[in-house]
């Protein structure tokens, strides 16, 4: 992982928590967080293995962001049962509007799923 990707997600992720950053900087570090995650996902400067691409989806969903369910939505078709998952479990989170979420989800290639079912992925 770049070096400049892992600062803004430390900062996004887990230094949320302390008191000497300000709502600025942990705001700014999401936002550049999801631009760089978005980045990596979107146009990737080289082939990404399918595990990077799942837990590049995993921290959008925890980043919470517009742009991350833009992006979470273009793996929603995904040929690869790991980062479909990912993406599924990402979106369900993302998308705030119960009806489109089920709508969209209806149009997921099940079959591919291995761990999860819908309903647990919806239920966390």
């Amino acid at each position: 992982m770049p070096k400049k990707l892992y600062k803004l997600l430390k900062i996004a992720l887990l230094d949320t928590k302390k008191e000497e950053l300000s709502v600025l900087q942990i705001e700014t570090s999401v936002e550049e967080a999801v631009s760089e995650v978005s980045k990596l996902l979107i146009d990737p400067p080289f082939l990404l293995p399918n595990w990077i691409k799942a837990t590049a989806l995993y921290c959008l969903r925890f980043l919470d962001t517009p742009q991350s369910l833009s992006v979470v939505k273009k793996y929603l078709k995904s040929k690869n049962a790991l980062v479909l998952e990912a993406a599924i479990w990402a979106f369900c989170k993302l998308e705030k509007q119960e009806d489109v979420r089920h709508q969209i989800l209806l149009s997921v290639p099940t079959s591919q799923l291995v761990l999860q079912s819908f309903d647990t992925m919806l239920e966390n």
